[in-house]
């Protein structure tokens, strides 16, 4: 069993990646969210959706081991699904940002929970190529391009700098291919976990 805690700039192909790996038998653990619903989403499938009240009470229980705020909407990981995850003793995959994935690596450590964690990075014109792809497509609001954008000149090109030259993660991938999926999932099965 092992945990593989994804993460990467928006639009560099997160989604993609836990997409294969899907096919290739790991789990997605589905995070929970106070964003609305969008279309060709499902409750359960792609998160747990949660008003802010239901979300805020998690939190005060102490059921959300990490979250933060993205777009003004908040996003976590219940404690609940985690360990659902860890009790069936699945491959899971987890998209998460670089704070998230730094907080999960220190659960993960503390509690024994094999990991391993990749940040995909991306070229900047591909990034804002695929932003407007989705703009077009109507699965992403004016608002929420431009706020993403920005977004991506404020903070992810520091996202990538600091993944760089840290050792956070345990791979970085410049894209998402089938050689770079293969690649990863070789060095999943070689990798000795705890």
């Amino acid at each position: 069993m092992a945990f593989i805690l994804i993460s990467g700039m928006t639009c560099s192909g997160k989604t993609t990646l836990e997409g294969e790996l899907v096919k290739n038998g790991f789990q997605k653990l589905i995070t929970s969210t106070t964003r609305d619903l969008r279309p060709n989403e499902e409750n359960g499938v792609h998160y747990h959706f949660l008003n802010s009240d239901q979300f805020e009470r998690e939190l005060a229980s102490n059921n959300i081991i990490e979250h933060n705020t993205y777009n003004g909407h908040k996003y976590g990981i219940s404690r609940k699904e985690l360990f659902k995850h860890v009790q069936s003793e699945t491959d899971t995959v987890i998209v998460l940002d670089p704070s998230g994935v730094k907080k999960m690596q220190s659960y993960m450590s503390a509690n024994k929970i094999p990991h391993i964690s990749v940040f995909i990075s991306a070229d900047i014109g591909v990034v804002v190529s695929r932003l407007t792809d989705r703009l077009e497509s109507n699965s992403l609001s004016k608002s929420e391009f431009i706020s993403r954008v920005t977004n991506i000149s404020l903070n992810e090109v520091n996202w990538y700098k600091d993944a760089m030259k840290s050792h956070t993660y345990d791979l970085i991938m410049e894209s998402v291919d089938q050689d770079s999926v293969s690649f990863l999932l070789s060095h999943i099965k070689r990798t000795k976990f705890i």
